[in-house]
């Protein structure tokens, strides 16, 4: 053999070995790049759901929930999804809520065996996952601004809302005193630090499509109990201009989107905003945009309180602040909407927080058209997905 052919014979199986050419009987195949999750990271695989998707009949749900004071701020536990996953965790619901202990303005507790803590984000000091396929949960925690969050009223307002999640009707001062004493659904007791823990667990009836709450018969969530005076109604009516409901498959390089299709492209005029639309109708002051800020900023109260004086409403806090903000699913993460209309200027408004940013969807407009685009605005969250 020649060295020239020795040669060309070397290259060829260099080639072969190292994946230049195809060696017989050997099949190709692209594997796919795991993703990375960086330490701290709140973004996590997507949960499987209870019961199966695209269907919105309501299914047997349970809600796990409790109410910790400390100083002017109520902390907030909550798990929610298929009736029989959340209520295998009743006892490590119920020995996290027992470990609590208090450190300066905070809560600690230790973490029940089978359960991981990702860092908190947003308006969550941590969120526990547990469970595997279709029984996985999740549990947040949430700190929230009250004048007196030990108070009877505050206590019985936030069950009440719980309840009205899950399509059951409120109790009254008397119900909850005499559950109290009579139910195992209802408990109160004191940690060794003497702060006083009410915890419940409610069965209903929650949405077939989703771990969320049920929905009645017009397709609108329940608006639950303690709701501003004035504050409109959490689903909005179809846009009176809308002669065509047909969408527009849209994108930006982070995520996709259905686009209404009574919304135009406009220019951003910031460069914090990654994509603007013209609402229909002839004010040109009327818009929805999408915009990003760093997590630290993305607090949902503050925001809200912000939003609130921009369209003149007055300042509220502790269970009104939190009843106004209703929990939404963004893009496959738990987001969080709320309504701000006041007189003559509205914003709708929701934020979602994916990884070290939080992603702002915020819809601009006169009063009368931002509750006409209030269904159109809902509909394009529950497109979002993230790419």
């Amino acid at each position: 053999m020649s060295k020239s052919v020795r040669m060309m014979f070397g290259a060829l199986l260099t080639c072969a070995v190292c994946g230049c050419i195809d060696a017989p009987g050997v099949t190709r195949q692209r594997v796919p790049k795991q993703p990375t999750v960086e330490v701290g990271s709140t973004v996590t695989a997507d949960i499987p759901e209870t019961a199966s998707a695209g269907s919105s009949e309501p299914v047997p749900g349970r809600m796990l929930a409790a109410i910790v004071p400390l100083g002017q701020k109520g902390w907030f536990f909550k798990i929610m999804g298929g009736s029989d996953a959340v209520a295998n965790q009743q006892d490590n619901f119920n020995g996290l809520l027992r470990s609590i202990t208090v450190e300066g303005d905070r809560l600690a507790w230790k973490v029940p065996e089978g359960w991981s803590e990702q860092l908190g984000a947003g308006m969550r000091a941590a969120t526990f996952r547990m469970g595997a396929g279709e029984t996985k949960l999740e549990c947040s925690v949430i700190p929230l601004p009250s004048e007196d969050p030990a108070s009877v009223e505050y206590v019985l307002a936030n069950i009440n809302r719980w309840r009205g999640q899950l399509g059951l009707d409120a109790q009254s001062p008397d119900d909850f005193k005499a559950a109290i004493k009579t139910s195992d659904d209802i408990q109160q007791f004191e940690l060794p630090n003497g702060q006083k823990v009410t915890s419940v667990s409610i069965e209903g009836m929650i949405s077939s499509g989703k771990s969320g709450p049920m929905m009645g018969s017009s397709g609108r969530k329940p608006a639950g109990p303690g709701l501003p005076p004035g504050h409109p109604p959490t689903t909005g009516s179809k846009p009176k201009a809308a002669a065509s409901s047909a969408k527009v498959v849209s994108s930006i390089p982070e995520m996709t989107f259905d686009v209404p299709g009574t919304w135009s492209p406009k220019p951003s005029s910031s460069s914090f905003r990654k994509i603007s639309w013209a609402l229909s109708g002839d004010d040109t002051s009327a818009e929805m945009y999408i915009s990003t800020l760093g997590a630290g900023g993305s607090d949902v109260a503050p925001n809200v309180t912000r939003w609130r004086g921009q369209v003149k409403l007055e300042a509220v806090s502790g269970d009104a602040l939190m009843d106004s903000i209703e929990t939404v699913t963004i893009g496959g993460l738990e987001g969080h909407l709320a309504e701000m209309i006041g007189e003559e200027k509205a914003i709708l408004a929701a934020i979602v927080v994916r990884g070290g940013t939080g992603w702002f969807f915020t819809l601009k407009a006169p009063a009368e058209i931002a509750k006409a685009e209030s269904g159109n605005f809902r509909k394009f969250l529950e497109s979002v997905k993230f790419q």
